[in-house]
């Protein structure tokens, strides 16, 4: 019976360790349709401000249906909803061992690489470490970004 316990302390230890759940599930929609190709830019989620949090990677869960690439970048004062144009300037790509406290927001660049495409959007696969834990959550918002047609 000791024995029972002990692997089932083990098991749910293991288990707390790597799940944890700063972040809120997928939720919320979003649909955008710009009038150009450009690079569109979406906030997925605001980074907590109660708990240090350091971001280990974070992954696009999106489908994209013609071509484009997509980047997760850490922002810092962009304060952006959706838009279309570069805020990159209050970002960065360098996910490793990025701080909460050097971040306010998770964002998604999506850049079309030719006309009529369109990307599907699941959210963001963040990978991260708060106090003890570490693991991997999907979080964000989920959405779908049409872009136009090749313009005459």
């Amino acid at each position: 019976m000791l024995r029972l316990l002990a692997t089932g302390a083990v098991l749910g230890g293991g288990w707390w360790w790597s799940h944890p759940n700063v972040y809120e599930e997928v939720g919320g929609e979003f649909r955008a349709r710009p009038d150009a190709i450009v690079p569109v830019y979406v906030d997925m989620i605001p980074m907590p401000q109660d708990q240090p949090v350091s971001i280990i990677d974070a992954t696009a869960q999106v489908e994209i249906f013609g071509e484009a690439q997509t980047a997760v970048l850490l922002c810092r004062n962009a304060e952006i909803g959706i838009v279309y144009e570069n805020v990159e300037h209050h970002c960065t790509s360098g996910l490793r061992g990025a701080h909460s406290e050097h971040w306010d927001q998770v964002v998604l660049r999506i850049t079309p690489e030719a006309p009529d495409t369109v990307v599907v959007v699941d959210g963001v696969k963040l990978t991260y470490s708060t106090g003890m834990q570490r693991g991997t959550q999907l979080t964000g918002s989920a959405g779908v970004i049409v872009f136009p047609p090749d313009q005459p």
